[in-house]
């Protein structure tokens, strides 16, 4: 059932939330689909940066966490993962 055939009545989105959390609680409460008539269409940039981070890890912990993992996007570098220093 498509939110045109719906008969129930909707509540009005706030004009400002209080907050994130107040926003966060009205659309937990609430389906977008009601709303639907009310969206637009908007163009906007992202700028999303990868963040690393770096942390010390026992070899073998290191190669568990390797075979573990499940984002295949960023492969490991085939010498950050070695656990042996070059001589």
């Amino acid at each position: 059932m498509t939110s045109k055939n719906r008969k129930t009545k909707r509540d009005p989105i706030p004009k400002h939330f209080k907050s994130i959390e107040e926003a966060a609680d009205f659309w937990d409460e609430h389906d977008l689909t009601d709303y639907w008539d009310l969206t637009k269409e908007v163009q906007m940039e992202v700028d999303i940066q990868r963040r690393v981070f770096l942390t010390a890890l026992e070899p073998t912990l290191a190669q568990q966490l390797t075979a573990k993992r499940t984002n295949k996007a960023y492969p490991p570098k085939p010498s950050s993962m070695s656990g042996s220093k070059k001589k």
